[in-house]
């Protein structure tokens, strides 16, 4: 570590420091916390979750739910302004809920500050998002009926792009209705470059060096959503009509490349890619009570899509290849969750589930092919949990069983399933969780065919119909504290990959294949540091991250290993109507385990100022101000193979963003409920 890095790291450690001298986590479903008393605190533990309640300042400067977070300073959550995404800063699923629905990131972008009571995170969840590494959900206050009107433009000036979302909501009684619509675009110029060294089996050799010549990449999405909730004491009905529509009007790429050896001279190489996709999706939920402390809710989401990608690849000299692919998508989840409680705080949950797939795929062009690819996944599991006023615990097994039917070809994967955690609360300040799992994660479906896919003279993507699930075992143990408007939170995480899914490179005479299998066992050991205070009467807030990772790779393929170290920090002042913002992450090398590889990448740095007055807000960002890309410098030996390139990435460069966000809320106190908005398209086509 150099100097200034030192520093840098120091200055963020030492400023902190110097100032000192559930229930059941279903229950965001099922039951709700009690409700605390608070006057001055604004961060109380309790056994299942910890609950942080916004001061008056914090909601002032503060438009929506993404913000209002962001000034609450959450251990182990990251919080993303620029990119509207919330994550856990040791790697995992975070499951974002309000008012105890699932919700997405549009949903929180138009949730109103002024209407969130506080905010509870779980570190050990249980019941239906068992498995998962955390709960984030916002309680805001109760409906008696009116609406939320919430409007929002962002352009980028530096980074082209543009994000524009409308929404609007009604409740009356006991009813309430939401419609959203959303569509953003980019234009950027990312480019990967570099040197490649090439062994093959006749013992020729060959490099090639390829410089970026120009490049233009266009994406855009639009989408909606229409939703309906009723509930009354006894019962809830929340469904939504979803639909998205994504296409990549123009991916093209000029790069020259210089050969030596097997072949020698220069070439410029030209490739295009575009591509568009749609689907709607219908998605249903119903929980009823029971007699006797029981309860019953039932899922039922199905979709269908429509996907077609063209490629085109043309060298200098050689012949041209194009693929063009297009595929039919059909999707039904069915889930069936019963819950009982008894006295003594023990709670009893069993859930069964079915999930069907079917992708139909048809490939024309240099190396014409189909598919059908069927998969279905079944679930049951069994839980067992227990709350008291000082700790809270949980047991969850089952067993999955996931088959495939591959062009006429069955596979099936039985697998025992694990889930354990529980949280120990030391005082109303402090608490240690422990959240525990054993299961599997399914296969990339784009993996799962015998496709080959030429993409240069002498380079093929090549699919494995035996690709199989990741056995998954991880541990999350966490201490969490808060001492006079210090916030301290120590996290070691440890995973476990068996049969872990990376490519292999293989080469002939003439040509190399690149091909996803599952070949390795991957360990990593995951160590994170966060302290947090305020000053000056909560205007100004700063928080330090360090993060010490240990992560080992080992298969007949590769042997590797790292130790890597990152840190950041973030500072923010409250002063008028102005919020001004400041974050660091240093620049770190990784070990990637999929492809796999080494990379070096950059540090990021952004600086925000937001106005916000009433209903209005205006924000100016600034990210990575000096340098146009993010860049991820990538080296590796695959011994017939190696590789020294460089891949920019424009979005995560330099950027100019200016957002202007209405919100505005009439009538009776309300909430805006779930909004499920999900911009991804799953596909199983074989891309490049």
């Amino acid at each position: 570590m150099n100097r200034a890095n030192f520093s840098c790291l120091f200055v963020f450690l030492a400023f902190p420091l110097g100032v000192m001298a559930q229930q059941p986590t279903d229950s965001v479903q099922t039951r709700q916390l009690d409700e605390v008393k608070v006057t001055a605190k604004t961060q109380v533990e309790t056994p299942v979750a910890s609950l942080f309640l916004p001061t008056k300042l914090q909601k002032k400067h503060s438009t929506n739910g993404f913000q209002l977070l962001d000034l609450l300073q959450i251990p182990q959550l990251e919080v993303s302004l620029l990119d509207y995404a919330i994550s856990l800063k040791g790697g995992g699923e975070l499951v974002v809920c309000i008012d105890g629905r699932e919700a997405t990131m549009e949903e929180v972008r138009t949730l109103r500050a002024k209407r969130i009571k506080r905010v509870e995170y779980t570190r050990t969840p249980s019941g239906k998002y068992v498995g998962k590494a955390g709960l984030l959900n916002f309680v805001t206050d109760l409906a008696e009926g009116g609406g939320n009107i919430y409007l929002s433009a962002e352009q980028g000036m530096a980074y082209k792009k543009g994000d524009y979302l409308a929404f609007a909501d009604y409740t009356r009684g006991k009813s309430y209705f939401s419609t959203l619509i959303f569509q953003n675009w980019s234009r950027n110029h990312d480019y990967t470059e570099g040197k490649e060294h090439y062994k093959f089996t006749n013992g020729d050799e060959m490099s090639r060096i390829m410089s970026n010549k120009g490049n233009l990449n266009s994406d855009n999405s639009l989408g909606g959503r229409l939703k309906y909730t009723h509930t009354t004491p006894e019962s809830t009905f929340n469904s939504y009509l979803n639909f998205v529509y994504s296409a990549s009007p123009s991916h093209e790429t000029v790069n020259e490349a210089t050969y030596a050896g097997k072949y020698i001279g220069k070439t410029q190489k030209y490739d295009r890619y575009h591509g568009r996709a749609w689907t709607p999706t219908l998605y249903i939920d119903y929980q009823r009570s029971l007699p006797h402390n029981q309860r019953w809710r039932i899922i039922l989401n199905a979709g269908l899509g429509r996907e077609k990608t063209s490629l085109f690849n043309h060298e200098d000299n050689q012949s041209d290849l194009w693929t063009d692919a297009s595929e039919h998508t059909h999707s039904v989840l069915a889930v069936s969750q019963y819950s009982k409680y008894w006295e003594g705080g023990w709670s009893g949950d069993v859930q069964l589930s079915h999930g069907w797939k079917h992708y139909d795929d048809e490939y024309l062009g240099t190396s014409p092919s189909s598919q059908s690819l069927t998969t279905q996944n079944s679930y049951g599991a069994l839980s067992i949990s227990r709350y008291t006023e000082k700790y809270y615990g949980y047991l969850s097994a089952g067993i999955s069983n996931i088959g495939v039917n591959l062009n006429g070809d069955r596979q099936h994967y039985l697998h025992p399933v694990l889930y354990y955690g529980g949280n120990y609360l030391l005082n109303e300040k402090s608490s240690v969780s422990l959240n525990g799992e054993f299961t599997h994660t399914e296969f990339t479906p784009s993996n799962k065919n015998s496709v080959v896919v030429p993409v240069s003279f002498f380079e093929s993507v090549v699919g494995n119909p035996n690709i199989k699930p990741i056995k998954v075992m991880t541990n999350r143990l966490s201490y969490n504290t808060s001492v006079k408007g210090l916030k301290l939170s120590g996290t070691y995480l440890s995973l476990c990959y068996f049969d872990n899914e990376l490519d292999r490179f293989s080469l002939d005479e003439s040509r190399i294949y690149r091909m996803r299998v599952n070949n390795s066992f991957f360990c990593g050991n995951h160590f994170t540091l966060e302290l947090s205070h305020n000053f000056f009467q909560n205007h100004l807030l700063l928080t330090t991250t360090v993060q010490q990772e240990l992560n080992y790779l080992r298969g007949d393929d590769y042997h590797l290993s790292k130790s890597i170290l990152r840190y950041g920090g973030n500072a923010t002042y409250l002063v008028g109507d102005f919020r001004i913002n400041a974050r660091f992450t240093s620049g770190y090398h990784a070990l990637d385990i999929r492809e796999p590889f080494f990379v070096r990448i950059d540090p990021r740095y952004s600086f925000s100022v937001q106005w916000t007055h009433q209903d209005w807000s205006l924000t100016f960002a600034a990210q990575n101000v000096f340098k146009r890309y993010f860049e991820n410098q990538i080296h590796m030996d695959y011994g017939q193979y190696q590789r020294e390139v460089v891949r920019a990435f424009e979005a995560q460069g330099r950027c100019l963003n200016l957002t202007v966000a209405y919100n505005f809320g009439f009538g009776r106190k309300h909430q805006a409920g779930s909004q499920e908005v999900d911009k991804k398209i799953e596909s199983a086509i074989l891309k490049p």
